[in-house]
């Protein structure tokens, strides 16, 4: 059983092991490429653990700026195996897919049929996954220092590759064009970002694809309640709009409370750009309406909940600390699909995958 980071760490040395025994002793079974990703997927688990430990220090400012920065410095080791492990799942499994290509399939080979729609998806999430740790290779740097611009063109490229490439496969596609996006806003392409959100905010699906629309649609949010953007109304408006179309049973998911999050943020940052004299009564709106949603997610436990509560102690508003003896989600599962990516990353489809590189 799990119960602490060193625990956890111990679990995670066997797990990782295992993966590594047997991909040195299985060069040619046909879930090579699944163990693969599996063990990218761990190295991935710790370098977005670290990195996201270190996005928390740096909100805190002050002495908190260089403990920041020495957890950045921790995630990149392992993001950088994750990349690597991404780049060999790939390289592995493109010749066996070029051999399954077409008519080098009949119809009535189903096990072949099979085999090839499995290594497809695999493949597919591969090169999603390898971009995605790409930016977030990029954050462990200083923002706009070489390493940081060529880490963030690179994910920009293979995303838009995917992306392009995945027209039949709307799962990758979607997928694509959300970390697409969130690439651009990091690159201060803000009319491109914003045009790359909508893409993924006007596709109406079930399913992830609604997980992944209220996502885009918070990331919309903060792009646009930025200083580079300044379109703190609009922003305001789009969240509210998405917010409005909540059904009951999302109430609590985690991406409609981000988005919740979002809208409270942007209200903040608009309050900042009036007068306090002229707009005194749209400042006072802003303040209450924004108040009013931090601490509904303040009484909830998690990372959104204690950004809430950080904000309402910069309004003067002090909350009661909320119990929370339930292990975060790295802990409880070390071995989940990172940001639900999973099965869920490509939809069914018998389009075969480009593999060119």
């Amino acid at each position: 059983e799990v119960r602490t980071a060193k625990d956890l760490e111990q679990k995670l040395a066997l797990v990782e092991h295992g993966f590594k025994e047997f991909l040195a002793n299985s060069p040619e079974h046909p879930r090579r490429g699944e163990t693969l990703l599996k063990l990218a997927d761990l190295y991935l688990d710790r370098g977005t653990k670290f990195l996201e430990d270190s996005k928390d220090e740096s909100r805190k400012g002050g002495d908190s700026d260089a403990r920041a920065k020495e957890l950045r410095e921790k995630a990149r080791p392992s993001l950088q195996q994750a990349w690597d492990t991404f780049n060999t799942t790939v390289d592995t499994l493109r010749p066996t897919l070029e051999k399954l290509q077409g008519a080098n399939v009949k119809p009535n080979e189903t096990d072949k049929l099979a085999l090839r729609e499995k290594l497809q998806k695999e493949y597919r999430q591969a090169q999603i996954l390898q971009a995605i740790t790409s930016k977030m290779i990029a954050e462990t740097y200083d923002a706009n220092s070489a390493e940081w611009k060529q880490k963030l063109e690179e994910a920009d490229k293979r995303l838009g590759d995917v992306a392009d490439k995945s027209t039949k496969q709307a799962g990758a596609k979607y997928l694509s064009l959300l970390n697409r996006g969130r690439v651009q806003a990091l690159l201060g392409q803000v009319d491109a970002a914003r045009e790359t959100f909508k893409r993924v905010a006007e596709n109406d699906e079930p399913g992830i694809f609604r997980t992944w629309r209220f996502q885009a649609v918070a990331d919309m949010v903060r792009l646009d309640s930025t200083s580079g953007s300044g379109k703190y109304e609009a922003a305001v408006a789009a969240g509210e709009e998405m917010l409005k179309m909540v059904e009951v049973r999302e109430r609590e998911k985690p991406e409609v409370h981000d988005l919740q999050l979002a809208v409270a943020e942007a209200r903040l940052a608009w309050m900042k750009t009036l007068n306090p004299k002229s707009d005194e009564g749209k400042i006072r709106t802003l303040k209450r309406e924004a108040r009013e949603a931090l601490q509904s997610l303040a009484k909830r436990t998690g990372t959104t909940a204690n950004r809430a509560k950080n904000y309402l102690k910069d309004l003067g508003i002090e909350t009661k600390a909320t119990e929370d003896t339930k292990l975060p989600d790295w802990l409880a599962t070390p071995m989940r699909p990172v940001g639900g990516y999973g099965a869920t990353i490509c939809a069914q489809s018998d389009e075969g995958v480009d593999t060119t590189p």
